[in-house]
């Protein structure tokens, strides 16, 4: 079992992995204001696959093995269900963008990434259907082929066509190229009937799963929109950069939870014990972040060398945001400690919350303070949000303690 967290956990971070190297490569081939475009681009990708999934690839690997007499009832359900939301937002996206969108040399570009979404959707459901039967082989490829695809691409077609394009070209391609793979591997359940049962469970866990991670992921794309809106184009790459440079250490924290989380939650019953491998999990990653932080500083400082030397403006932006993610680290052990108590059902309030307070803060700061200012917007939100779960999961063990006494 843990063999194949770990391998899961490995087909996660070589396609992240990807994703972080585009961001840090593309500097190179692409000018600061096609970049800039590129990363709104990647951002309004996140927001709108949250958007069109709504939670249904995390339903789909929570309830997957409830439905094992019914497997194909279920797989039909949840991915024709997926693909019709994700045409429909598809077609409410393309008549905005087309009504009300004036992005200069954006426009055409935001108009692929829109018409990528019912591909994208679909093999996101897929790869998590994969994750739920274990089919760790199938799982790997197609994460890893989508991501390897746009990579290559991206970078095949800014070198040769150049502008924002490139990127969504590289979107809608890899997408394309990947479901029709799905297509022919997969096999056909035919039309199946779907019990309305079965509608009900699905939209009932997916939409509260769903509006937490349009939350999430609006939380964490709004300050490039605003920084576009209320700066230029090269206040939105820098920011991107150095925020992106500053999150790689992250990535690497990322992947020592996903092999090590589930050892937390596999005792159930003695709390105490998962409490304290929580916190030596915690403190794992906070020794990898201190070598980590320093390699990404030094790692921005020889890197800018090579690029723009605007890229140099964004080192306050990166140490700040490198200190958030310590705080965020803090919020992660608070929500992880809730989970072991049963107890989450509050933390999307927060993250609505968190989200709403980093938007007043990059109003008034991002004017005022520029890139740093939506550095320093998100380290005082992440401050917001960890002192709520801490609060809160201080409470919720304290109550627990006087239950077990009593």
């Amino acid at each position: 079992m843990k063999k194949k967290l770990i391998s899961f956990g490995l087909g996660e971070a070589i396609a992240k992995g990807l994703n972080i190297l585009l961001i840090l490569i593309l500097p190179f081939f692409a000018d600061i204001e096609d970049f800039a475009l590129i990363t709104l681009l990647i951002a309004a990708e996140q927001f709108l696959l949250s958007v069109t999934l709504m939670g249904n690839n995390t339903v789909a690997i929570r309830f997957f093995s409830k439905f094992k007499s019914k497997q194909g009832v279920f797989h039909r359900t949840i991915l024709l269900g997926s693909v019709r939301r994700a045409s429909l937002v598809t077609i409410a996206t393309l008549l905005i963008i087309l009504s009300f969108l004036n992005v200069d040399g954006g426009r055409d570009s935001y108009l692929l990434i829109a018409l990528s979404m019912p591909l994208l959707v679909y093999i996101e459901v897929e790869v998590a259907i994969y994750r739920a039967k274990g089919i760790l082989k199938r799982y790997i490829l197609t994460r890893v082929l989508y991501s390897a695809l746009r990579f290559l691409l991206t970078l095949t077609f800014v070198m040769t066509y150049s502008g924002p394009a490139s990127y969504a070209l590289s979107v809608i391609t890899a997408a394309f190229i990947v479901w029709l793979c799905l297509l022919y591997f997969e096999p056909s359940y035919g039309a199946t009937k779907r019990p309305k049962k079965l509608d009900y469970l699905l939209a009932r866990y997916s939409v509260p799963l769903g509006l937490q991670a349009v939350i999430a992921v609006t939380y964490t794309i709004v300050d490039r929109f605003m920084l576009d809106q209320f700066l230029d184009k090269s206040a939105v790459a820098i920011y991107s950069f150095s925020s992106t440079l500053a999150m790689a250490m992250f990535f690497f924290a990322s992947v020592v939870v996903t092999a090590l989380l589930p050892g937390v939650y596999e005792n159930s019953i003695d709390i105490e014990k998962s409490l304290l491998k929580l916190k030596k999990l915690i403190f794992q990653i906070i020794i990898l972040f201190v070598p980590s932080s320093i390699i990404t500083i030094i790692v921005f400082i020889l890197y800018t060398d090579f690029i723009s030397p605007q890229y140099a403006s964004g080192l306050m932006c990166l140490l700040v945001i490198n200190f958030s993610l310590y705080v965020h680290l803090g919020y992660l052990y608070s929500f992880y400690k809730l989970n072991l108590f049963k107890s989450i059902k509050f933390v999307p309030v927060v993250g609505g919350i968190a989200l709403a307070f980093n938007v007043l803060l990059n109003l008034k700061l991002i004017p005022s303070y520029g890139i740093e200012g939506a550095a320093i917007s998100t380290l005082l939100s992440e401050l917001l949000s960890f002192l709520f779960l801490y609060v809160a999961s201080i409470q919720m063990h304290k109550n627990r303690v006087r239950k077990n006494v009593s």
